[in-house]
């Protein structure tokens, strides 16, 4: 059936799958687009197998066979919006998926994960404009996570200290003098470049990284407070609690007894 509204959520879901578990094979006449946030699995598409993994994002166009299962031994567990609309196309085509690029490049859990949880949350219950307008936020996102040949040194450089800080973000070492010198920069540009990336100062962004990821380990792990102050680079558990509460509200024993299945 043809759908006129600009952009129109059908469905929308978070899931942990079992070990070889498959979906399809099977024909949608929607995008569907799956962000997973741990594990790996496979999608079959056009006679050729695609391997994807955490962090990873994969589409399937509309009116198109797929099927796709989890690893055996590390079977996916991921997010997923399912969307149609007169802008659905346009908007897909802004990104860097194509039916050649199915499969996105790693993004960490904290960029995405809110904005797909956004739209999951709103699928139950909110009005249609509100679903269509957080659906365009998550897809607006998404024109930044593949690699440009058009872009400028600077945006290059701002890449550089994304990656650099979501592969560090653990060390209790990584600072903004830290970043800076890394970058061979001086504190202020590094300031001028997060700011114009992430809207964020370095330490926010980082601290955010940190917070973020503190979170989903308190919820799906039974790590000590301790351990995931180490982990996430904050060091001494008291500091991590502090900073925690700081930013969510609660501390991290209340936000684990709460949010936690």
């Amino acid at each position: 059936m043809e759908n006129n509204e600009p952009l129109k959520l059908i469905f929308a879901g978070e899931e942990q799958r079992a070990p070889n578990s498959f979906y399809g094979p099977i024909v949608r006449h929607e995008y569907i687009m799956h962000y997973i946030m741990r594990g790996e699995g496979y999608i079959e598409i056009g006679g050729k197998t695609l391997k994807a993994c955490e962090g990873q994002t994969f589409i399937l166009f509309p009116d198109e066979l797929a099927r796709y299962y989890a690893d055996q031994k590390k079977p996916w567990h991921y997010i997923w919006v399912n969307f149609n609309g007169s802008l659905a196309d346009t908007l897909i085509a802004q990104t860097g998926f194509t039916p050649k690029t199915r499969v996105s490049p790693p993004r960490h859990l904290f960029e995405v994960y809110p904005l797909y949880n956004d739209v999951v949350q709103s699928y139950y219950g909110q009005s249609e404009p509100l679903k269509s307008a957080l659906l365009h936020l998550l897809l607006a996102r998404y024109t930044e996570f593949f690699p440009s040949a058009t872009n400028k040194p600077e945006m290059d450089l701002a890449d550089k200290m994304i990656e650099l800080i979501q592969n560090r973000y653990t060390s209790t070492q990584l600072n903004v003098e830290s970043i800076a010198r890394m970058l061979n920069i001086s504190r202020s540009q590094l300031f001028r470049i997060c700011k114009q990336k992430t809207a964020m100062s370095p330490i926010q962004y980082l601290t955010q990284l940190r917070i973020e990821q503190a979170k989903y380990w308190l919820v799906t792990t039974n790590h000590t407070i301790t351990d995931i102050a180490n982990s996430t680079g904050f060091g001494d558990a008291m500091y991590f609690s502090r900073m925690f509460t700081e930013k969510t509200g609660m501390n991290p024993t209340a936000y684990r007894n709460t949010y936690r299945d």
